[in-house]
């Protein structure tokens, strides 16, 4: 007991003498199953809200070994930001402390597979000194003073960055406390690898040290089994043997970890334990490693009959990489990654294009159908009759406006399209004054589209009067089908 009480004396002179703000008591063993332990950069992460109690055992068996208990909650303000609640209590012989501090994270999104998270920490540091249940050689000692308080601001800083299942990690969990900068230092290298439909397996190194500390390293290999168990072992460079297990079932996570020290601490005590129980809700099941292709089932079909088309179909990413170009006829397949895409579909059909989003990494088919409008380039069409006031080019009826709303809801449907407004007539009259009004119509129609939102620039007015008649000018029937008003459109 004497040699306990020596012992402890020494770590209470260390804080008062601001020297123990460099050392780290606790090295946790399950900082793989819940980053946020070490690092406030985990306050924003995967699921919307999580809560967890880790308890720390430290050489089981020996009189005034660290104990610390810690209890903890986080949660998302939106997909990246999040704010997290800590407190950590240590206990190691008659000298303890509570660490409460609230943190902050920010999640910048570069990919679905690639991102950085930075988080901070600001807190109270609580210290304090208990001798009641010691045994004091002298009692009269200053050092050993019963009920002794030291309060202090404390300060973390962590990042993460993640791209496509690598993981690195900074932390700095003692960057200020008891009115000191500290620069102790904590890094973690980790790679997660689908070995299987059923495994994955994530070798990881942490270091761990600062410039009055012992520097440290583990070397850990984690598996995981159908998301829900896992088992873990590692080497710490003290010499010591780490093993863990645990599961995973719905919203809670269970983890256990044993730690078999060297031979130097078995000799005054025993290993050391540590427990974790983690409640999880809202988690985003699409943020994993592994991006497997969709499937995409295309099909053409005509907006008018239902029948299939046949057209190019021109597919790039959001980079603007090809990814598909080819002629079709009704359905087409082919397997992509989750991302954004743009089709063009070009060919005896009006242009359109289609953007579409594939945010699905399971393994499912996506449904990709497409109406198109059948209409050759530099071919006419006809929507229907435009009528106007006896020689004059005043619009006539509701059912002419409802043509000229058509062709409108036509070009807005395309925006790529351009298109000739084509004016005709008989043959009743003069001819020069029955192609100026046939020019008249034309320009009618096209300053109607134009209120309605068509650029000018995307119409061309042309009046051909008496000169390209559908049928002969022999009958009242026949001449009214060549008073008409046709569309064209340019290439």
């Amino acid at each position: 007991m004497k040699k306990i009480l020596y012992i402890t004396s020494i770590v209470i002179l260390m804080i008062l003498s601001n020297v123990v703000k460099a050392q780290d008591l606790t090295n946790y063993n399950l900082y793989i199953q819940n980053p946020f332990l070490y690092n406030p950069a985990y306050s924003v992460d995967k699921c919307n809200l999580s809560a967890y109690l880790n308890s720390h055992l430290q050489w089981m068996g020996f009189d005034g070994a660290p104990r610390v208990n810690t209890l903890g909650i986080r949660g998302n303000l939106n997909s990246n930001m999040g704010l997290g609640l800590s407190v950590y209590n240590f206990k190691y012989g008659i000298m303890g402390s509570t660490d409460l501090n609230l943190s902050y994270s920010y999640k910048a999104l570069f990919a679905d597979d690639h991102y950085l998270r930075l988080g901070i920490s600001l807190g109270t540091l609580m210290d304090n000194i208990s001798t009641v249940d010691a045994i004091l050689t002298d009692a009269s000692d200053p050092l050993l003073i019963d009920g002794f308080k030291q309060t202090s601001i404390s300060a973390k800083f962590g990042l993460a960055y993640n791209i496509k299942g690598f993981e690195a990690q900074i932390i700095m969990p003692k960057l200020y406390e008891r009115k000191a900068l500290n620069l102790y230092t904590v890094g973690i290298l980790s790679y997660n690898i689908a070995a299987g439909t059923s495994l994955d397996v994530k070798p990881s190194i942490m270091f761990r040290g600062g410039k009055t500390t012992p520097k440290q390293f583990d070397v850990n290999f984690t598996a995981l089994y159908k998301k829900m168990i896992w088992g873990q072992v590692g080497y710490r460079s003290n010499k010591s043997l780490i093993f863990g297990i645990g599961v995973d079932i719905k919203n809670y996570s269970i983890g256990y970890m044993y730690q078999m020290e060297n031979n130097y601490i078995n000799q005054a005590g025993g290993g050391t334990h540590e427990i974790q129980l983690v409640v999880k809700f809202g988690c985003d099941k699409k943020e994993v490693t592994e991006v497997k292709n969709v499937t995409i089932n295309g099909n053409v079909i005509s907006k008018s009959t239902g029948k299939p088309v046949t057209a190019n179909v021109l597919i790039t990413d959001s980079d603007g990489k090809e990814v598909f170009n080819k002629e079709v006829t009704g359905e087409f397949t082919l397997d992509l990654k989750p991302g954004k895409y743009t089709a063009v579909f070009t060919g005896n059909i009006i242009p359109k294009t289609e953007t579409f989003v594939i945010s699905s990494k399971d393994d499912k088919v996506f449904k990709l159908e497409v109406n198109v409008k059948e209409v050759d380039a530099n071919k006419t069409f006809n929507l229907g009759s435009v009528n106007f006031e006896t020689s004059k080019s005043v619009i006539k009826g509701e059912d002419s406006y409802k043509v000229l709303d058509e062709l409108v809801s036509v070009m807005t449907e395309y925006p790529t399209i351009k298109i000739e407004i084509q004016g005709h007539t008989d043959n009743v009259g003069d001819d020069a004054a029955n192609l100026k009004l046939s020019q008249e119509r034309a320009d009618a129609c096209k300053t109607y589209a134009i209120s309605k939102g068509i650029a000018a620039t995307r119409l061309t007015a042309v009046g051909y009067g008496e000169t390209k008649p559908l049928v002969a000018n022999d009958t009242d029937e026949n001449k009214a089908k060549n008073r008409r008003v046709e569309f064209k459109v340019l290439d």
